[in-house]
Formats: structure tokens, C-alpha cells, sequence
């Protein structure tokens, strides 16, 4: 079930400045998050079950896109504050390396182009003034691994993706905030909806609760 007091994580969501189309990093400025100024396509997946793959349409392209607009607008009073959250640092957290293993990063014609967008969420993220460094102020903990992008790359800088995986079910499983409400208030991204295929071994467990997010740029 839900974490008593936990936010909706759409309001995190919704707190991105993207766009649709692949971009560069941005410079982390520190400067505010916006509302986007164009539509976010953004899927909550649910928990795994008989109906998991079907329930990933219930939160509709339509009703994100709307409430993206509604959010921008001058005129909105935003009623659902966007919850403070803490995003985890460390080499088993840190994958934004992995760009070093594709030689056309960032490039519209890279076959890997959806997939690195995923550290384009994390570094906007990184900047933005509704992340605290204060995991015990947090309301949602975001986990800032691109297993989508990992997956794809493979062996990188001498580690497969399966050892990656490994090292990050490991430091999980050690964490006081993870094991507080098993992972329920702990935020993945992915570019592929198919989250839990990139997740080998403990960690697929490890995401049995997990709030598990997908975005699509087109």
C-alpha cells in the first residue's frame, strides 16, 4: 500500500522542464525547476501483478499533457505543492559515466538517443530547488541510475550492466530509507517501459514497491 503522507509523485513529475526531443545537459545553475512550457509525456507504472501491463495506460498521455498546460498557465493556482525529494549520490548511484561509452552522446542520430535521456532527467534534477540534501526532509528519494541507457551499453569502463545492477541492489539494501516502507517512497526513471527488465537479479525485488516512472521523448 501507499506510504502514509507520501506526496503524488506527478507533482515531481510535473515539476520538470522538459520538452519533447533529445537535448544536451544542461549547465546545472542551480537555478529553479520550472512547470513545462510544452507537454511532458510521463507514465506511472504500477506494482507488478497479472495486470501490470495494462494498468500502465491509466494514467493517460491526455490527462499529463493537460495538467502540464494547467500548470504552466499564469493564471493556475497550483494546489498540490511538489514534494521535497532527496536524490541519491555515490558511485553505486552515480552512472553518469556511462555517456563516456557512447561516442555520438547527445546526438540526434545516435542510437542510444532516447535512452541517454535519462541523464538528462537526473542532471535536471541535480539542479533543481525542490531537492534537498537532507534525506531525513524528503518526501520522495529518487535513485538517479539510467537502466535503460545501462542496459543498452552493456560493458562500460571494465563493468557489465549485471555488475552495476549488482553493486546498487547492494547499497540499497543497506539503506535505513529504503528498508523504512520497503523502497515504496524511492523514485526510478526509465526511458522504457519495460522497467523491470533491466533490473537483474536483487534488484528486481528491490522494485517490488518502488515507484517506477516512464518517460518518452519523441
Amino acid at each position: 500500500g501507499p506510504v502514509p503522507g507520501l506526496p503524488d509523485p506527478l507533482a515531481l513529475i510535473l515539476g520538470l522542464n522538459l520538452t519533447k526531443g533529445h537535448g544536451q545537459c544542461p549547465e546545472q545553475s542551480g537555478a529553479p525547476v520550472t512547470a513545462p512550457t510544452s507537454p511532458t509525456v510521463a507514465t506511472m507504472l504500477p506494482d507488478p501483478g497479472p495486470s501490470a501491463q495494462a494498468a500502465t495506460t491509466t494514467t493517460s498521455e491526455a490527462f499529463l499533457d493537460s495538467a502540464a498546460a494547467e500548470a504552466a498557465s499564469p493564471n493556475h493556482s497550483y494546489t498540490h505543492p511538489v514534494p521535497l525529494f532527496y536524490m541519491y549520490t555515490g558511485a553505486a548511484f552515480n552512472w553518469s559515466w556511462l555517456k563516456e561509452c557512447c561516442p555520438d552522446y547527445g546526438s540526434h542520430e545516435s542510437r542510444l538517443a532516447k535512452d541517454d535521456n535519462e541523464l538528462v532527467v537526473f542532471n535536471r534534477l541535480a539542479s533543481s530547488s525542490y531537492r534537498t540534501l537532507d534525506p531525513t526532509k524528503a518526501h520522495i528519494f529518487v535513485v538517479p541510475v539510467a537502466l535503460s541507457l545501462s542496459f543498452r551499453v552493456q560493458k562500460c569502463a571494465g563493468k557489465t550492466h549485471a555488475q552495476r545492477v549488482a553493486v546498487l541492489s547492494a547499497a540499497l539494501k543497506k539503506g535505513v530509507h529504503f528498508r523504512r516502507y520497503q523502497g515504496r517512497d524511492h523514485l526510478f526513471f526509465c526511458t522504457d517501459w519495460h522497467i523491470r527488465r533491466f533490473a537483474k537479479g536483487a534488484l528486481q525485488s528491490l522494485l517490488r514497491h518502488s515507484i517506477l516512472a516512464y518517460h518518452s521523448v519523441f
